[in-house]
């Protein structure tokens, strides 16, 4: 791998971590991501469903995430429970009270802002 790319590599690397970082706390209220990083892939593929308008079912959230569907029902009904997402039927939605919330928010203005600064030193 040359220079060029290994920087590079770091560069996207440290961006996504950041990132990851940011909506751990904003969300999950921790920074120390890496015992959560499930719980957050599966929050992010909420988001995405509730987004556009379609929510999705515990096997599709889990599909999105990378997670077994076991596991996936296990902590979404515990981030159901923390009021973190919402359970409606067999589908699960990130509450407007969460998804709008001042941390939410500021979180996706880190993330945009360190995602603007990595692309710029590529």
């Amino acid at each position: 791998m040359s220079n060029r790319h290994a920087r590079e590599r770091a560069i996207v690397a440290a961006a996504m971590l950041d990132v990851i970082r940011e909506l751990g706390e904003a969300y999950l209220r921790t920074a120390r991501f890496g015992t959560h990083a499930d719980e957050i892939a599966l929050l992010m593929a909420v988001f995405i469903g509730t987004a556009e308008a379609r929510p999705m079912t515990a096997s599709k959230i889990a599909e999105h995430a990378g997670v077994p569907r076991p596991s996936a029902v296990r902590k979404l009904d515990r981030l159901a429970k923390r009021g973190v997402v919402e359970k409606i039927g067999r589908r699960y939605v990130l509450p407007a009270s969460v998804a709008n919330s001042a941390p939410a928010m500021r979180a996706a203005t880190e993330a945009r802002k360190r995602i603007r600064r990595a692309a710029a030193a590529l």
